[in-house]
């Protein structure tokens, strides 16, 4: 009997450490997207908690003093607060890296038009209208745009956006992070074969290269795994204050360039490495204004950063839906924009060729490639083979279609199944074909 007791005890003492940790975890993710949502995106807070945070029904939220706050219970509290040019952070120690200052994009740009594009030819087509509602049956979808020929030839929001709202791209900021590799990578000669530096020579993860965290074949042990508390990711993204130094402090888990390991970790890492190597935080952003946003036309962009004030390269870029086709162009077009060259000659190519080992992803980009993993299924079987997408948690999708000249952006605020992108996607170019 005293055994029995002990063992429910011991159970009971685990279950209560791991209910812990996920409350403190979730008030975090909660704090944080919520005040992203209101401060960046000028959304209601009604509109997100019935969205972007519905899975935290449970917590308490509220706004106070320019930051937002979570908790359960009045426990557990976590505290997001914005500050204008960096977004908004999670606080975790202090406050917040003062000495990184940035002036706010939309007072310096004021008087020009949020994310102006091209008017559409016509309105859209009946089965165009029918490929929209398919998107729209899944109550979660916020914003579709479809590009065909550079024109926006179909576009609608839910009741809460619009095209100047800025929407969070998640891991889209991957591949963001990849085009600014690129820019950095000829502004400064950059060799992205070449060792990081970030650890002794006889360490072992000496031999980790920019490179191989493109690839995401750094060979850390990261856990990119989002529904376990203890796991790598939610602890970066809401426990760690410096998300880099998290993930630099990890061990190899396979040896470098030897394994595929999706790993949010090596991309913060990453913007971590690139920032360092212009000149810090603030001037990484600047650039990214100056570089890619300010000539796309993304004057609703926004690159938030960590506690320590660096860019967070996996998840934290916002940006309208118009803003993220843009993007998509750009890569369609192989790095120009409208005869401008942005990215180094052949740098798309590059960054959307196989990793060897994974398939279907490239550097920063999926690609719609046979998956080994899969039994030689794509990941969207419908659209053509030289697709490529940039993708997000909740259902955020770039999807870019060169051999049909097309861009698809789709974003939500999904929890459960993912949006069955392969059959809207097909919808559409059938709509266009028609």
């Amino acid at each position: 009997m005293r055994s029995l007791l002990a063992l429910v005890a011991v159970a009971l003492f685990v279950g209560a450490g791991v209910f812990l940790r996920y409350a403190w975890l979730a008030s975090g993710f909660a704090a944080k997207t919520a005040g992203s949502a209101v401060f960046v995106a000028q959304r209601p807070l009604a509109d997100v908690r019935a969205g972007d945070i519905a899975e935290f029904g449970m917590l308490d939220v509220a706004l106070k003093e320019g930051a937002a706050e979570a908790g359960l219970w009045g426990l557990f509290t976590r505290r997001a607060i914005h500050r204008p040019g960096l977004g908004v952070t999670l606080v975790i120690g202090d406050e917040g890296p003062d000495d990184v200052t940035r002036v706010p994009r939309d007072l310096v740009r004021a008087r020009r038009v949020a994310d102006g594009d091209l008017p559409r030819d016509t309105p859209a087509s009946p089965g165009m209208r029918a490929a929209l509602d398919l998107a729209f049956e899944r109550e979660t979808t916020r914003a579709v745009v479809v590009r065909h020929r550079d024109r926006i030839v179909a576009e609608r929001y839910a009741p809460d956006t619009d095209a100047t709202t800025p929407i969070l791209g998640w891991s889209i900021a991957k591949s963001v992070l990849a085009a600014m590799a690129g820019v950095i990578v000829e502004r400064t000669q950059l060799d992205v074969d070449a060792p990081l530096n970030l650890w002794p020579a006889d360490d072992p993860r000496a031999a980790i290269t920019a490179d191989h965290l493109l690839r995401m074949s750094s060979g850390l042990a990261f856990d990119e795994t989002y529904t376990n508390p203890f796991a790598d990711a939610p602890r970066m993204l809401f426990a760690a204050r410096s998300m880099a130094d998290y993930t630099a402090a990890l061990p190899l888990e396979h040896p470098v360039d030897s394994h595929f390991s999706y790993a949010s970790g090596t991309s913060n890492l990453l913007a971590a490495y690139l920032a360092d190597r212009v000149g810090g935080a603030g001037a990484f952003l600047d650039l990214a204004d100056e570089a890619l946003f300010d000539p796309l036309g993304m004057w609703r962009s926004l690159w938030e950063v960590d506690a320590s004030g660096m860019p967070v390269g996996s998840s934290y870029v916002h940006a309208t839906a118009r803003g993220w086709s843009r993007f998509g162009q750009l890569h369609l077009d192989g790095g120009v924009w409208r005869g401008e060259r942005l990215l180094p000659e052949g740098w798309v190519e590059w960054v959307t060729t196989p990793t060897p080992t994974r398939s279907n992803y490239g550097r920063h980009w999926w690609l719609n490639r046979p998956r080994t993993h899969a039994g030689g299924r794509p990941m969207f079987p419908s659209l053509p083979a030289g697709t490529f997408s940039a993708q997000g948690y909740a259902g955020q999708y770039v999807v870019v279609i060169p051999s049909r000249d097309v861009v698809i952006v789709r974003l939500g605020t999904d929890v459960g199944p993912r949006f069955a992108f392969d059959a809207f996607g097909a919808a559409v170019l059938d709509a266009l074909d028609a």
